[in-house]
């Protein structure tokens, strides 16, 4: 609670008024987790929101914007006049997850919707791109229930990427000028450049039922019985591992980001890898399936994933990283540099990290990949692809997911030089972007 806060309001009215966010805030986000857990499960458990965030605005910041409506300064006035004090925002593969998550929450029998705001079929002027609901929660005050207003922000990778670029360069803190005609421009042009990948990649989703499931779970038929303790140490080594991992690099990223005066990691997730997965991939090496196998050859048991908005970004990373004292980085893989085949970039570090057991330490294999939004938004629709064609391509899907890969990648230069802008900036790929074609029948109209 700010002092200026505390200057405006009395401290039980302010109170109340928090209370009353915070408890909506919980509420959605609960109430959407099982909803899109639910949506997921009934389809076949395709994934159709890659993550979700959520922040409620600071009060500092909902007094200054009622001053810029020249509103009065009160509790009444901020619950009358601002939609978002409560922000969620979802990010989905595709278009078509979009939508399907508006009328998700619009049948909620919980969520009220009280307008929604379509910026993809009529995006902003600057380029942005998202859809907007403004919506009510019922929320137990007192002996009351109040319906408290809260926004949800639903949009693509690619949406989110682009808005995660364009407003650090807005907004960054090196006091730069405002950015001139030509560059506003230009940023239109990339959201349009992301807009036409998305449309690309969006054609390549077959309408075939899902297959890779079925043989997943066939492959579980041939993972052998563990000794029961020995899989709970196992388990107990690499789950450990996320933890003191993900615990580190927060501390770290913070503290570099404090020093920075910017945010340099958009999202960050940690999983760890399930046996089907470690026996496809020691198969595929002529391994048997032993636990003690399992540590010498496979890196990935347990992962983090940090998704930065620049190119820049990822680099200062894995400097931080390498400079750890804690983790001890034995393998670089460079897919920025040198993408694989497939069009896949990032930046792979394998690492040992301590772990407790016992009176040692075990030092335990995990490996970090971070990538730019941009980057992990053609990795997740590609994914998603693959997912629903049962890994297989045709040379020509190759060829069209290796050309939004590369596009995703001129983008990204392209908004990497309007951040650190020089005299002349006149780049090349602004001609390439105003003359870049895409064959017309992989486009098709939203909406």
């Amino acid at each position: 609670m700010s002092k200026q806060s505390i200057d405006y309001f009395d401290v039980l009215e302010l109170n109340e008024l928090e209370l009353s966010y915070e408890s909506a805030m919980e509420i959605l986000r609960t109430h959407l987790d099982v909803l899109i857990s639910n949506f997921e499960m009934v389809n076949g458990g395709t994934k159709s929101v890659e993550h979700y965030g959520h922040r409620l605005k600071k009060m500092s910041s909902a007094i200054n914007k009622l001053r810029k409506k020249k509103c009065e300064i009160s509790a009444i006035e901020i619950e009358n006049n601002l939609n978002d004090m409560v922000g969620i925002r979802l990010v989905c593969p595709f278009i078509d997850d979009v939508y399907d998550m508006v009328e998700l929450i619009k049948d909620s029998d919980l969520i009220v919707v009280d307008k929604v705001k379509d910026y993809i079929k009529e995006p902003k002027k600057s380029g942005y791109r998202s859809c907007h609901l403004l919506v009510r929660v019922p929320v137990p005050v007192g002996n009351s229930i109040k319906m408290v207003k809260a926004e949800i922000q639903i949009r693509t990778l690619a949406m989110d990427a682009w808005a995660a670029m364009e407003h650090r360069i807005k907004y960054k803190p090196t006091g730069s000028k405002a950015l001139n005609e030509r560059q506003k421009k230009m940023l239109k042009t990339c959201a349009k450049a992301f807009d036409f990948i998305e449309e690309y990649m969006t054609n390549l989703l077959p309408t075939t039922e899902l297959t890779v499931k079925n043989k997943r779970d066939a492959v579980k038929k041939y993972i052998p019985d563990f000794d029961e303790d020995e899989l709970k140490q196992f388990e107990f080594e690499y789950k450990s591992a996320i933890k003191i991992l993900n615990s580190h690099l927060k501390v770290r990223i913070n503290n570099n980001d404090y020093i920075k005066e910017t945010k340099t990691v958009e999202h960050a997730n940690s999983r760890f890898k399930d046996m089907s997965s470690i026996y496809r991939k020691l198969s595929e090496k002529g391994i048997d399936l032993t636990l003690d196998n399992v540590r010498e050859n496979v890196n990935d048991v347990a992962a983090v994933r940090l998704v930065c908005p620049f190119i820049d970004d990822v680099y200062d990373l894995v400097k931080l990283v390498k400079d750890s004292d804690l983790i001890e980085v034995y393998e670089e893989r460079d897919y920025m540099d040198k993408p694989k085949e497939s069009g896949y970039r990032g930046y792979h570090l394998l690492v040992k990290v301590p772990v407790p057991i016992g009176d040692d330490i075990k030092m335990v294999k995990a490996e970090i990949q971070i990538r730019t939004l941009a980057m992990d938004a053609w990795a997740a629709m590609e994914e998603r692809i693959k997912y629903n064609q049962d890994y297989y391509f045709t040379e020509e899907q190759k060829a069209m997911l290796k050309i939004c890969a590369d596009t995703f990648q001129d983008v990204e230069v392209y908004m990497n030089s309007l951040l650190n802008p020089t005299e002349d900036d006149n780049s090349k790929l602004d001609e390439y972007f105003e003359s870049v074609q895409y064959p017309k029948k992989y486009i098709r109209k939203i909406g």
